[in-house]
């Protein structure tokens, strides 16, 4: 008995042992923990590892903005330091200007003080255009000799006040006038201007308020180009003045009259236009419209030009095919002086003729005044670059610049040199110093006990 219950309590265990489920030892269950802990441990790391390479990510994005924002500021700054020097760069320019310009006005208001303290020193005067001659030391002496003084006292004071008081006047007059130079002290002074030209260069200058004249170079003859179109409009404006014509006449663009060179004929219109004789005259002109040239010489000819020329004192041999003629600076003074006469005529016409001269589009010659001006070029009959003007300075002048120069940035230079010291000149001494040619002596008789007559001048 004791035997059969052993024997149960085994196979009870047995089966225990056998339904026992897997992984329920106690061996298995004591390891089980540290599993799930290392996963939970990996998992960690895991997200760690994520969070870091965002977080890296981040910064490396966040260097990139630094660095942009770091050259953004450096561009700023350096775009400020430019600007910064640029504004000092200016206000020296200013600075600098202003001061030039104070040191210039005091050289132009002192000159004479200048000038005589440098003779002083050198004990020699040196003549520049601008400085007028020095006193001769007689006649100085003759005004400040102590002796003329003091006997000038002595006479004033026996003399009525009426006529002290007039002598002060006119001693104050002797002492402020300057003496005027000569004519050909003026003439001096720009042909060693001129000289330095050589023969490059023609030119012709009238002072049209006093008839000073000048000239370098200038019976020399050269091919005339468009020069000679303001002469011929000249002519044409007198004709109607006289009633010979009518501005207002309708002229045909054929096929004769077409021409090369310059112009807006050509380029805008074709054969048959019509064109008003006022405004062929404005495109001869302004513009140098060669068509428009051809059309007015085939209504009016040559015959009558080569007449007028003769009339008003030029060569009517020059005259040959209009453009195609030949002119000096002298021919071009005459020339200059009738259209300053009949703009100044107070003609029916002759304020149109003034601003079509005043609206030359190729101006050679420069001024701070307004110029009435026709040029004319050409790279053919050996050349010419040529440019006739009156000058409505304070006191009008003209001038003609006469040269078979090409027109390039040189040639505008010696121009605009040679334009600038003609208006300087003029201004000097016809405005500012008003300089008039002396009067002609009058004639003088004087009569001797024998009742000679003897004329002196």
């Amino acid at each position: 008995m004791d035997a059969t219950k052993e024997k149960e309590e085994k196979d009870k265990k047995e089966e225990e042992v056998i339904t026992e489920p897997i992984g329920t030892t106690q061996e298995e269950n004591v390891t089980a923990e540290p599993v799930d802990q290392i996963k939970e441990l990996k998992d960690e790391i895991a997200q760690l590892q994520e969070t870091n390479e965002k977080l890296l990510s981040e910064n490396q994005n966040l260097s990139q903005k630094i660095a942009i924002f770091e050259d953004l500021r450096d561009k700023k700054n350096t775009r400020e330091e430019r600007e910064k020097q640029k504004k000092e760069k200016f206000k020296f320019s200013v600075i600098a200007a202003c001061v030039t310009l104070c040191f210039l006005v005091f050289l132009f208001l002192y000159r004479t003080e200048i000038a005589t303290i440098f003779a002083n020193i050198n004990n020699t005067y040196h003549e520049n255009p601008y400085t007028p001659n020095p006193v001769d030391p007689q006649e100085a002496e003759m005004y400040t000799n102590d002796t003329d003084d003091i006997d000038t006292d002595a006479e004033r004071s026996i003399m009525p006040i009426e006529e002290m008081v007039v002598e002060e006047i006119v001693e104050e007059e002797l002492e402020e006038t300057e003496p005027q130079p000569a004519a050909y002290e003026l003439t001096a002074q720009l042909a060693y201007f001129a000289e330095q030209f050589g023969d490059t260069v023609a030119i012709f200058y009238e002072n049209l308020e006093t008839g000073f004249t000048f000239s370098h170079d200038g019976d020399r003859v050269f091919f005339a180009a468009s020069a000679t179109k303001a002469p011929y409009a000249l002519y044409i404006f007198q004709k109607a003045e006289r009633g010979e014509t009518d501005l207002e006449s309708i002229h045909t663009f054929t096929y004769a009259d077409f021409w090369e060179g310059t112009g807006v004929i050509r380029h805008v219109y074709s054969e048959g236009a019509e064109f008003s004789q006022r405004r062929l005259l404005y495109l001869m002109v302004a513009p140098s419209d060669n068509i428009a040239t051809r059309i007015l010489r085939r209504a009016h000819g040559l015959a009558g030009y080569r007449n007028f020329i003769e009339s008003i004192g030029g060569n009517p041999g020059f005259v040959q095919n209009l453009t195609y003629s030949h002119l000096s600076a002298n021919e071009s003074g005459i020339m200059l002086r009738e259209m300053y006469r009949y703009i100044n005529s107070g003609g029916r016409y002759s304020l149109q003729f003034k601003q079509d001269m005043l609206a030359n589009r190729y101006q050679f010659i420069t001024s701070s005044y307004p110029i009435a001006s026709k040029s004319g070029w050409a790279g053919n009959f050996g050349g010419a670059w040529h440019d006739i003007g009156i000058i409505f300075a304070p006191s009008p002048y003209s001038l003609a610049l006469l040269s078979t120069r090409e027109g390039n940035a040189a040639d505008r230079q010696v121009y605009n040199t040679i334009s600038q010291f003609i208006q300087d000149f003029n201004n000097y001494w016809f405005v500012e110093r008003g300089w008039r040619p002396p009067p002609t002596p009058p004639v003088q008789i004087y009569i001797n006990e024998i009742t000679d007559l003897d004329i002196a001048w």
